[in-house]
């Protein structure tokens, strides 16, 4: 079974104004490192999932953003979601298109817009989570709350 990480990197940059704005929000922006966020989503998953087995969901407007930050991912892998539906409809939008692509597929999903600065750790996380979901389980990787938070 193939691996395929969909990386949701929606959104149109209100929280962070005025350094995210609608013409480049968060996601495209270098605001972690020397990369933007969704770039280093990406280079965090190279050793795992190569880059013809990344799908961006974006909003319709960031396509070309996208697809010029991340030139190793396929153009028709970049899904340019017409309206903000929010999280789920990308996450279903993506799934279609990975199932089409490949039916026996594991799928990823990682947002565009998490700091994560022990790498190895967790793509350790990652792999063994990946072999989890081969047996047929669904997993979710996440972190142990340091308060209550009702926005997700």
């Amino acid at each position: 079974m193939n691996v395929y990480a969909l990386i949701m990197a929606g959104g149109s940059g209100s929280r962070l104004w005025p350094r995210s704005r609608s013409r480049q929000p968060k996601q495209f922006l270098p605001l972690l490192s020397e990369q933007t966020m969704v770039q280093d989503t990406a280079a965090r998953v190279q050793g795992l999932i190569p880059p013809e087995r990344l799908v961006i969901a974006t909003g319709q407007d960031y396509v070309d953003l996208a697809a010029a930050q991340l030139p190793a991912v396929p153009r028709e892998q970049i899904i340019g979601e017409p309206g903000g539906r929010g999280s789920a409809a990308g996450i279903g939008l993506g799934a279609l298109l990975i199932k089409r692509q490949d039916p026996e597929a594991v799928m990823v999903v990682l947002s565009a817009d998490h700091l994560i600065r022990n790498v190895a750790a967790f793509n350790a996380a990652l792999q063994a989570a990946v072999e989890v979901a081969r047996q047929g389980f669904l997993v979710t990787l996440g972190i142990t709350p340091d308060e209550p938070h009702t926005g997700f």
